[in-house]
Formats: structure tokens, sequence, C-alpha cells
């Protein structure tokens, strides 16, 4: 038998039977989840041929939520009214003075624009209306926000002030996922390479540009360490985001040992990294004087099922978007796994072979 997933993202799982050459089907696909989608990526088969699958059908890829949460009393609350729930919140980021909140809205018409909430007042607004535009962040004294916006399949990096004196302008071309340390010396942007991406680290003060990673398929910074002496960036070489952390001046380079991560960020103190990895927060302890370091092992802070990024605002908030929100110790997700047992002998009975 032959499995695989038809249409898009959210298509259904099918199953074909091989002919006796193995050289083509006997018979037409036929779907094989009654439950619903089998959501791309939530499903796989084991060597004696058992099924695996995220039993999704209360959780929907098309959507998600904004949440607030605070660790310290392990307690979550969604966003509402800030940003439309008629699609996919993503990138959420977090403003220097912990005032605003930037994040990407992908609409179910498809149109993707950045959206900015002042958390004080609960009030959002849309930011940009044309082409399509990513990875909100802002610059380090708070005054402008800062994204990318591609058009034409080239990505620039545009800019506005936050108190919207004036309208987007054109910052970076050609560089996309700008972020800039809390000093405001360094920069941190990736471009389209030959070979995939060019992550590239410029001085402020100089104008100097180093080429920090060109080799991997895609490149992408992520955060800086809050004394601007680290740059923490993820490297896909293999379809999996490994996490790096360089040196601003060039000395150092570590890549996280067993770590694997689609976004992360550096504790206010510097004492920890929080890392979201696999519909999953962590908590990694670390140092980052005199040299940086790692304490001890990840630990499972929060289970975040179709998360699409976070921020820390202190030590123990987090604004994170994600289906549904549940704490290490908390009570079950919105998602259940399936392990169908004698899966093979099941298709032979249903085909009627």
């Amino acid at each position: 038998f032959l499995a695989y997933q038809i249409g898009d993202d959210n298509g259904a799982l099918v199953v074909r039977r091989l002919n006796a050459g193995f050289d083509g089907f006997d018979g037409p696909p036929l779907e094989v989840l009654a439950e619903g989608a089998a959501n791309w990526g939530d499903y796989g088969i084991t060597p004696q041929g058992d099924l695996l699958y995220i039993n999704n059908s209360r959780v929907s890829l098309l959507s998600n939520r904004l949440w607030d949460v605070h660790l310290d009393d392990a307690s979550a609350e969604e966003m509402r009214g800030v940003l439309p729930t008629d699609g996919y919140i993503m990138s959420p980021r977090l403003s220097p003075d912990g005032r605003f909140l930037a994040a990407m809205f992908q609409s179910s018409a498809g149109s993707k624009n950045i959206h900015l909430v002042e958390l004080d007042r609960n009030t959002g607004q849309q930011i940009t209306f044309q082409h399509e535009n990513f990875e909100p962040s802002f610059s380090a004294d708070g005054v402008w926000l800062f994204w990318t916006q591609v058009s034409n399949e080239k990505p620039d990096t545009y800019r506005i002030p936050l108190d919207q004196s004036s309208g987007p302008q054109l910052f970076l071309e050609g560089a996309a996922g700008l972020k800039v340390s809390p000093d405001g010396n360094w920069m941190a942007f990736t471009s389209p390479d030959t070979s995939g991406t060019r992550l590239t680290m410029r001085d402020v003060r100089t104008g100097q540009d180093t080429v920090i990673d060109s080799i991997s398929a895609f490149s992408f910074p992520l955060d800086f360490s809050p004394d601007s002496r680290y740059l923490l960036y993820k490297s896909d070489f293999t379809n999996s985001s490994q996490l790096i952390v360089a040196s601003t001046d060039g000395s150092e380079q570590y890549t996280l040992p067993n770590t694997r991560g689609d976004s992360a960020v550096f504790s206010e103190d510097g004492s920890f990294l929080m890392i979201e990895a696999g519909r999953s927060v962590y908590r990694m302890p670390i140092r980052i004087s005199p040299a940086f370091s790692i304490l001890g092992v990840q630990q499972l802070v929060l289970n975040t099922p179709y998360s699409s990024g976070f921020d820390l605002l202190g030590e123990d908030r987090i604004f994170v978007s994600s289906a549904a929100v549940q704490f290490a110790e908390g009570a079950s997700t919105e998602s259940n796994l399936v392990w169908r047992q004698h899966w093979p002998t099941f298709l032979k009975e249903e085909l009627g072979q």
C-alpha cells in the first residue's frame, strides 16, 4: 500500500494498493480517516505498518488564537477583540517597553498583513494593506516598527513610526526578518542567495556587514541577547532548524546540541532561552557572561498545538499564537495521538482482499 495526502495541507489522507509488479496500482485512492482531514505532518506509518496520526477534528490549521500566558500562576487568557478571528496569527513580537505587540495575520482569503496591538488598551489595528507582509520587529528605542514585505517574490524591509506620524517607508532593500540588538548597534537580516539564503550581521556604527551563514538552505535571525553580545539564529540543513548562537564580534559560535527550534528568544536577564519546537515551548538554562554557556537540559513549559511564534515579556509572561495552551502539568489538549495497530490487515479487509 501507498499512503499519501491529496490536495493541500488539509487534504485527505488516502491509500492505494500497489499491484503485484509494484509499478502501478490496483484501484483508485480511498480516504482512510473518517474522523476528518489529516493535516500535513500529522501522520506516519511504522515499519510494522501501524498508522499513527493526530486526531485534530477540533483543531483547525486554518485558524489559531493569541494567548497571554502567565507562568507564575499557570494562567492563560485568550486575547479577544484585538486581532481578526478568520485566519492565522503568526510571529507575535513585543516592543522593548512591552506596550505594543505586532503580529502577522493571514486571512482566510490568503492576504498577509501586519497588525499592531496596544496591550494596555487592548486595541489592535492593521498596519499594512498590500503585498505579502511577514516577521514584524521593533527598533531598540521602540520608535520604529519593521517588517518584511514581499512583492514580485522579492523581500524588502519596511518601517513605520509607532506614532504613525508618517507612512511606511523602505528601509533595507532585499532584506528579510530584520532583528535589532537592544543597544541599537547591531542589525541581523537574511537575504536570498543562489543556494538558499545569506544571514548578515551589520555594525550600525560603521556600516560594515559580516556574513554569518551562507551555506544552509535557510538561515534566519531570531533574537539578540540582552547585553547585545550574541545573536541567536536558526539554520536549516536537513529540513529541521538547528539553533546557533554567534557573538557579534565574531569570536564565538555555539551550536545548541540536540536542540531544534522554530523560534526562540533570550530571557530579559539572559539566564535562559525560551524555545518553541514541535508544538511545545521549552526553557533552557544558560548564561551569557563571561561567555555563552548552557547550564542544563531544556524543560517543557507549554504544549501549544499549531503554534506559530511567541515572545517573552519579563521572566514569566509569554504571548503565543497557537490553537490551544496546555501547561506541562495541565489537562488534556485539544488534539489526541491515535495509534491504529495492524493497519495492513484492516486495509485488506476494507478493500475486500
